[in-house]
């Protein structure tokens, strides 16, 4: 890499940045779009959908309204399907045929926005269509959840495969965590999983934020390392990835402006740690860093955790007056219907 600001910014590359937004998922609907999804119904016109793609048929119908549907869409006109729509199919199939809820919000502009070229997890560059281990593959990160916005990323087959059913506690069961203590060649050792140690970080961090919502609430569980897309995990996931947002790009951006809102106020011995931080940052991703190792750094680690204690001490106001319970509650709003999504 050559450190310019375009080598620095490649969303394609990773997504460990300030997320867009989070699809609202209304909790009047989640439970109705939930059953729905596990429908006859619904069934019915995924399968019109496969033969109006005309897409291969699964081996075995998990439903007889899925294959009179799929009858149904072949007797219509061809309909073209790009990648992004065919995997968007072939995933709706595989969590029927599970009987796992799968949300509407995942739609093809979902899955394009989340859309990566190399695996969040391994870093490898993912493929498509070539059968191996380095092929992409969509996961469902938290597996007490459905197919619900923030519990998908993707990442490359072998991964996914290794993960396998593992929830958090599993992914951390066998000392992972404390590897950090021993520097670099520690993450590089293989674990029993197949998995190395730093990927077994990674996809922790990837599963906590999902795993909390499962509970109905926001996770506290592990210090972000990665962040699934359109996932706010903690408040040092938010205070990172603002960070690593300003170190993307010299220029006056909304991420520089929040930086400022949210840390000047704690004085100028922390604003000197926050800009001390951008900097470190810069220089590890110009030199080629996966974004979710800066924070395997104890240094690095150790200047958020600081900056993070004094947001807490001075934390900058509301909007428009709003009060902490008020903030609490639209906070809850979002986390709360996702867990209607549980298998």
């Amino acid at each position: 890499m050559t450190g310019s600001d375009s080598d620095l910014f490649n969303p394609l590359r990773y997504w460990h940045d300030l997320p867009e937004g989070f699809p609202s998922i209304d909790s009047a609907d989640a439970e109705a779009d939930r059953e729905d999804s596990l429908s006859d119904r619904y069934a019915f016109q995924l399968g019109e959908d496969l033969g109006h793609c005309r897409l291969q048929p699964p081996e075995q119908w998990s439903s007889d309204d899925m294959e009179r549907g799929f009858r149904h869409g072949m007797a219509r006109s061809a309909k073209h399907a790009d990648v992004i729509l065919r995997k968007l199919l072939r995933l709706r199939v595989n969590a029927y045929g599970r009987r796992l809820p799968f949300s509407a919000a995942i739609t093809t502009d979902y899955l394009r926005q989340i859309t990566v070229t190399v695996c969040p997890v391994s870093g490898v560059d993912l493929t498509q269509g070539t059968l191996t281990d380095n092929d992409w593959s969509v996961d469902r990160l938290a597996n007490e959840l459905g197919y619900v916005p923030g519990n998908i990323c993707f990442m490359s087959a072998r991964v996914n495969r290794l993960k396998g059913a593992a929830n958090l506690d599993d992914l951390l069961g066998d000392g992972a965590a404390k590897a950090l203590l021993h520097g670099p060649d520690a993450l590089e050792q293989m674990s029993p999983s197949g998995l190395r140690i730093i990927e077994i970080l990674r996809l922790a961090s990837l599963v906590a934020a999902p795993a909390g919502f499962a509970r109905g609430c926001a996770s506290r569980e592990f210090p972000p390392l990665a962040m699934a897309p359109m996932i706010w995990v903690t408040p040092q996931c938010k205070l990172g990835a603002l960070h690593v947002a300003c170190a993307r790009s010299r220029l006056e951006t909304s991420a520089q402006k929040i930086r400022a809102l949210w840390v000047k106020r704690s004085g100028p011995v922390v604003w000197r740690t926050s800009n001390r931080l951008v900097d470190r940052v810069r220089s590890r991703l110009g030199s080629g860093m996966h974004p979710c190792d800066i924070w395997l750094d104890l240094e690095s680690m150790s200047m958020i955790l600081e900056i993070t204690d004094a947001f807490f001490q001075n934390p900058p106001p509301l909007p428009q007056g709003m009060q902490p319970n008020d903030a609490l509650r639209e906070v809850n709003a979002m986390i709360k219907p996702v867990a209607s999504y549980k298998r």
